[in-house]
């Protein structure tokens, strides 16, 4: 058994409530109620949509103070997809020191992410903005392993690498570790028996192989961990958007008003 193996053996199971959200997401119509029972049993989902609710990125014009309010302002997907992401992501107990980052700024540039593909991707997109919500959210949720699979004598050379070229993370990652941080993801969807489509999206951020794919690596380099939403990552991002043939014009304009959003925020 290789080392990846053995450590994804150890991963908890996934929570029950994620099998129960998936579901009702397959059902063609479902009641409100049926949706806020499954909620309230993982509270920590509860928590995150509330505080999204009220956030400067994704909240509303008057305070929110009940879910069902929020349930029902936000929709069934996106309410859905984030409570999912919220307990995947909240399954692991992450240690993110190889990338000199902590949970807190891992899950702000989540969201940040999140915010600029919903800004990035045109109205008529919708079904393509609902498809990456989860993809967007947890895919670097492999990160929160590289730390036990990196050999001792081998993680100050990871550090420093990945300090002088933090827009290649990925590449570093491969060849020190044997894995992109997508690919442990991957594999850890893969454990929990996750949506299929869900893990190849994720699986293939670094080889390209979809539109969808495509969109999620041009947003982990402008939100790389180490310098995100800098001059640099900015430029690499639309330079990658231009190279994968997406709307890098849709792209820059989605900059500049995220920049706005983030200054005010």
């Amino acid at each position: 058994m290789t080392n990846i193996e053995k450590i994804v053996t150890k991963i908890p199971n996934l929570s029950k409530v994620v099998l129960k959200l998936e579901n009702l997401k397959k059902i063609d119509s479902f009641e409100l109620v049926e949706l806020i029972e499954v909620l309230q049993e993982n509270q920590l989902a509860v928590s995150k949509i509330m505080k999204m609710a009220n956030s400067k990125f994704f909240g509303f014009s008057n305070s929110i103070d009940s879910l069902h309010n929020a349930v029902s302002l936000y929709g069934f997907n996106f309410t859905i997809s984030v409570a999912i992401s919220e307990i995947i992501n909240n399954t692991l107990i992450p240690n993110l020191d190889m990338y000199h980052s902590n949970k807190n700024d891992f899950f702000s540039l989540n969201e940040q992410s999140l915010k600029l593909m919903f800004l990035w991707l045109k109205k008529e997109e919708l079904s393509l903005k609902e498809e990456l919500i989860i993809p967007c959210l947890i895919n670097k949720l492999g990160m929160f392993l590289t730390i036990d699979l990196i050999k001792p004598e081998n993680q100050k050379v990871f550090i420093d690498e990945i300090k002088k070229n933090p827009l290649d993370i990925s590449s570093i990652e491969k060849k020190i570790i044997g894995y992109t941080s997508f690919e442990i993801t991957s594999i850890i969807l893969e454990k929990w028996n996750f949506d299929i489509k869900t893990i190849n999206i994720i699986k293939n951020i670094d080889n390209i192989n979809s539109k969808q794919s495509a969109i999620l690596n041009v947003l982990s380099k402008i939100f790389n961990p180490l310098t995100p939403f800098t001059k640099e990552s900015i430029m690499e991002g639309l330079k990658l958007a231009d190279y994968y043939d997406l709307d890098v014009s849709s792209l820059k304009e989605s900059i500049e008003e995220f920049f706005i959003l983030l200054k005010n925020k």
